[in-house]
């Protein structure tokens, strides 16, 4: 498909939930999207973990809307909490990568007369309920 830049693209990855979708493509996080990783209770992830940070995937809406389970207030108050972070029960990695951006106005370094920008790419690895 080709995107609103004119640049082409194909999906090799796409994650997200029935409860939350649009998380990530091909690991780069959607901007709408606010994503934080939380320690599991296992605590066999966490986000202090090197070289790469792990943990729960917490994600939520920018404009902090969220959907809600279907006359099931009792699930929607167990997948999100006060705050609006929906608990994806999966587990993530970040690491960085490095985008290009020729026509950015975002901080940036510039390599070679190219600027390019620090990227979080995303990973998900565990479950958490499959730790428990």
């Amino acid at each position: 498909f080709v995107l609103a830049d004119g640049c082409s693209s194909s999906v090799k990855d796409a994650y997200g939930l029935t409860e939350f979708p649009g998380i990530a493509v091909n690991g780069n996080i959607n901007d709408d999207v606010e994503l934080k990783l939380v320690a599991t209770g296992s605590g066999e992830y966490a986000p202090e973990d090197a070289p790469y940070p792990r943990g729960e995937i917490l994600v939520r809406r920018k404009d902090k809307e969220h959907t809600q389970y279907w006359k099931d207030e009792g699930k929607t108050k167990e997948s999100w909490d006060d705050d609006g972070w929906f608990h994806t029960g999966d587990v993530g990695q970040l690491s960085w990568h490095v985008k290009r951006e020729p026509n950015s106005c975002h901080e940036r370094r510039t390599v070679k007369g190219h600027a390019w920008t620090p990227q979080p790419s995303l990973q998900i690895i565990d479950r958490v309920g499959q730790l428990e």
